[in-house]
């Protein structure tokens, strides 16, 4: 085994000090430098005229109205101080039950927030069918997202 790692260890060593190699050309004798050029002498470039780049706006899909469960149109995101919706959406209906219950006024909410009213929606549904064989025809809007603090107060926070 010795033997072995004798011979490895020559053959290696040749090849590393390069005694089959062949050497690049010779140099030809009339090749002659060049002084790069000055700034002075290359004059102005051209001017660039730099825009800025337009900010991409990334929204998330709801499944629920991809689904057919909310009726609701995607709205561009909202940035008001402190608060803000990054994939708003107009909600006008909901799927209830089998059927579809509109509201009054569009809900302007998230994809979390339509989700669970729906299904808040439909156990209401099903309870009045319950109690008072009735059903829910339509949702009653009174008001919608709106950035504001506690109470209206200008000074909470």
């Amino acid at each position: 085994m010795l033997k072995h790692a004798v011979l490895i260890s020559l053959t290696l060593t040749g090849l590393a000090l390069g005694l089959d190699v062949p050497l690049p050309r010779a140099r030809p004798a009339n090749l002659q430098t060049v002084a790069p050029a000055k700034v002075d002498e290359i004059g102005p470039g051209p001017t660039a005229t730099i825009s800025p780049i337009p900010q991409r706006t990334y929204q998330v899909a709801c499944p629920a109205v991809l689904a057919g469960n909310v009726t609701a149109e995607a709205l561009p995101p909202i940035h008001e101080g402190q608060c803000g919706l990054q994939s708003p959406l107009a909600v006008s209906g909901l799927s209830v039950n089998g059927r579809n219950v509109g509201l009054s006024n569009s809900v302007i909410t998230d994809c979390g927030m339509a989700t669970a009213l729906r299904e808040w929606l439909a156990e209401v549904d099903a309870y009045t069918l319950a109690r008072a064989r009735t059903r829910i025809e339509t949702v009653l809007v009174s008001t919608s997202y709106e950035c504001r603090n506690v109470n209206h107060e200008a000074a909470a926070t």
